[in-house]
């Protein structure tokens, strides 16, 4: 006969499997979007990662893990079609991120279309900015710093220094 005290515990441990899977019923789904052998990810808590239709999920894609980024490193940025089997749309690239915030990525709040990045072009720190729908790249002299003025109305992002832009070229090189 078993115990008082196994009973007890046998009770616990199914009311505890019965609240996990209401818990995990009322959760939205979860699916993986991008698959190996490259690392991917998107970096840091206050940017927007998907489009204002969720369908492009924007990433950062690596070849390593696990060991700090060096100056010659590069990180491929990209957005996932969701709804195109998550297909890897690559965008552009850039030598300006870490592990913690990428390299800024992200959608330009109020725009369908535009993301920028940051990137370095020479000795210098620039902000990419590109219309994905067309495909053109433009510049911005210094690097993007936060997107709270843009998602507060303004049309331009913060930028560290000069914020003059160079028209898109057509490229994110």
């Amino acid at each position: 006969m078993a115990s008082a005290t196994a009973l007890a515990s046998v009770g616990r441990v199914h009311a505890a499997d019965q609240a996990s899977s209401a818990l995990a019923d009322s959760l939205p789904p979860v699916r993986q979007i991008t698959r190996g052998p490259l690392n991917h990810w998107f970096g840091y808590y206050d940017k927007l990662e998907f489009d204002p239709t969720n369908r492009f999920v924007l990433s950062g894609e690596v070849a390593f893990e696990h060991r700090t980024p060096r100056a010659d490193d590069t990180i491929r940025v990209g957005m996932v079609d969701t709804a195109d089997n998550d297909k890897w749309i690559p965008l552009g690239k850039s030598s300006a991120w870490g592990w913690q915030q990428g390299c800024m990525l992200q959608w330009r709040p109020q725009s369908a279309s535009e993301v920028v990045w940051n990137d370095r072009q020479g000795d210098q720190h620039v902000c990419r900015v590109m219309d994905v729908k067309q495909k053109s790249c433009g510049r911005c002299h210094g690097p993007f710093m936060h997107s709270a003025a843009m998602a507060n109305g303004r049309s331009r992002p913060i930028f560290h220094g000069s914020s003059g832009c160079v028209p898109a070229t057509g490229t994110s090189d």
